[in-house]
């Protein structure tokens, strides 16, 4: 079901941060033209800041990628 589906997702992007195959990403994201709302900021699993980007723009398709800043920083 749907929601298993979600928490799986989460518990899945969890253990690739832990694991130190991604970072996590504070990505800002502001509405587009024509759209109601303020600006909000996410924080997304990535491996670098366009990437952080992007998935955040796939999460919130009405929104545009801004500044994004890495929050922790996996060992390399």
């Amino acid at each position: 079901d749907y929601q298993r589906d979600q928490a799986m997702a989460g518990l899945v992007e969890l253990t690739a941060v832990e694991a130190g195959l991604v970072d996590e990403w504070q990505v800002l994201l502001t509405p587009r033209p024509g759209v109601a709302g303020p600006p909000i900021t996410v924080v997304v699993p990535a491996r670098d800041s366009n990437q952080a980007r992007l998935a955040a723009m796939s999460r919130y398709p009405n929104y545009v990628a801004g500044a994004a800043r890495v929050l922790n920083r996996r060992w390399r």
